[in-house]
């Protein structure tokens, strides 16, 4: 069964402390939540057991069942991600 990306996104976003993102467009949040999940999978993608690049940008999913340790690197590194480019824009 496929994992899909919004999974991934609702544990992301868990750990926002900026809650104001989520009141922002859908298209846009799922847009930046995106690129920051793909980043996430090129970050963890060498020590991972399964092929993170097996996933459907169309139908937002990874083609195959991940489980929730690897859904849990996958939002950590989203958040971190965001959480990166929240400090850099302060600066």
């Amino acid at each position: 069964m496929p994992t899909k990306f919004e999974e991934i996104y609702g544990r992301a976003v868990f750990r926002f402390t900026d809650y104001s993102f989520l009141s922002t467009c859908t298209d846009v949040k799922e847009a930046v939540l995106e690129k920051y999940l793909l980043s996430s999978i090129v970050d963890f993608q060498h020590s991972c057991r399964v092929d993170l690049n097996d996933y459907d940008l169309e139908k937002e999913q990874f083609n195959i069942e991940l489980d929730n340790e690897i859904v849990e690197i996958l939002s950590l590194g989203i958040a971190f991600h965001w959480l990166n480019a929240q400090a850099m824009n302060r600066q």
